[in-house]
C-alpha cells in the first residue's frame, strides 16, 4: 500500500481507504497468477469476511490450493495500545492516516476480526502476551500442517 500512496499520494482518510482496496486487488491479482503458475504463497492482510471469502474461495477453486488461515487475535486494550503507539511513533507512512482517525481505528478494533468461512484449517493465535513458547508452537502447528497437506 506504501508503494501507491508515493506514486500516487495520499492527504485523506478516503483516499488511504481507496488505495487499501487498490492494494488488496492487486494482492489477488497477484495470488491467482502464482497459484497459476503452480507456486505456493503466503498472503497476509486483514481480511474481511463480507469482500474477501468468495475471492479466496475462487483461488481455492480455481487452484486446488490448500489454505491454511490464521487469525491473530488479541485482548482489545492491549491491542488498540499497540496500535495507538504504532500509529503515533512516526514510524508508519502517513499516507495511513492513523493519528488523525484514532476513533475509528478503535472502532474497528473493538469490532474485532472474523476468520473468513472457509473449507480450511483455521489457527487462532492470541497475541495478548507472545513470548518465544507460544511462537514456536504455532511453528511447529503450521508446520504439521504443511508436511501433511503437501
Amino acid at each position: 500500500k506504501e508503494r501507491l500512496y508515493d506514486t500516487l499520494g495520499c492527504d485523506t482518510r478516503e483516499h488511504s481507504r481507496k488505495l487499501g482496496k487498490a492494494s488488496v486487488d492487486i494482492l489477488f491479482d497477484v495470488v491467482e497468477m502464482l497459484l497459476k503458475a503452480g507456486n505456493s504463497c503466503i498472503i497476509e492482510s486483514n481480511f474481511r469476511p463480507e469482500m474477501d471469502t468468495v475471492r479466496v474461495q475462487g483461488l481455492q477453486e480455481l487452484s486446488g490450493a490448500q489454505v491454511l488461515q490464521i487469525l491473530c487475535k488479541g485482548e482489545t486494550e492491549v491491542v488498540f495500545a499497540r496500535f495507538q503507539e504504532r500509529a503515533l511513533s512516526g514510524r508508519r507512512h502517513p499516507g495511513h492516516c492513523e493519528p488523525a482517525h484514532l476513533a475509528e481505528f478503535a472502532s474497528s478494533i473493538r469490532q474485532g476480526l472474523s476468520p473468513l468461512p472457509l473449507q480450511a484449517k483455521l489457527i487462532e493465535l492470541d497475541t495478548t502476551v507472545l513470548n518465544d513458547e507460544i511462537l514456536d508452537g504455532m511453528v511447529e502447528e503450521v508446520t504439521r500442517y504443511l508436511a501433511k497437506n503437501n
